[in-house]
């Protein structure tokens, strides 16, 4: 057994244990790692994730994708349309993983900037899971937002959107 084969056993084998999340952290879009983490998982491992109601704790867990944030995330968006085009992909493993997204760092207006990316792509994906998956990461922005400016002059600010 190669160490990468142990590492993936191993990965699994905590699968079966009834963990309430699963946290991944991205940063800068960079989705390679949870790709390839998926790609690692053989079909019974992918049946213990959140989306695949073939086993009932999987119903009940969460993921959570951390996308961190930096100064330079907008020049990736290229890596963000390659997650979202994925998604849209049934035959890809782990495309079907309802997730979650948290957002940390970046400033109000590189938050802004990523949720008219995020927005506009709405617009031009059609498929229904490229569009959750974008609706959630835009939730993500938003709270992520918030925090920043405040909960109540968040309130008022008639510039954020809220995706359907």
């Amino acid at each position: 057994m190669t160490g990468i084969q142990l590492l993936t056993s191993v990965i699994q084998g905590v699968l079966f244990v009834k963990v309430p999340e699963i946290i991944v952290k991205v940063k800068d879009f960079d989705f390679g790692h949870v790709i390839r983490f998926f790609n690692r998982l053989d079909d019974v491992g992918l049946k213990l994730l959140p989306g695949h109601h073939y086993h009932t704790d999987a119903a009940k867990r969460k993921m959570i994708v951390r996308l961190e944030l930096t100064k330079h995330s907008h020049l990736h968006i290229d890596r963000l349309r390659r997650w979202i085009k994925r998604s849209a992909n049934p035959a890809k493993k782990g495309a079907q993983i309802n997730a979650e997204y948290d957002v940390v760092g970046g400033n109000e207006e590189l938050l802004r900037r990523i949720m008219g990316i995020v927005e506009d792509l709405h617009e031009v994906y059609g498929d229904h899971r490229q569009r959750a998956v974008l609706v959630s990461m835009h939730e993500g922005l938003r709270d992520a937002l918030r925090g920043i400016m405040g909960r109540w002059s968040f309130m008022y600010d008639r510039t954020i959107n809220r995706l359907e």
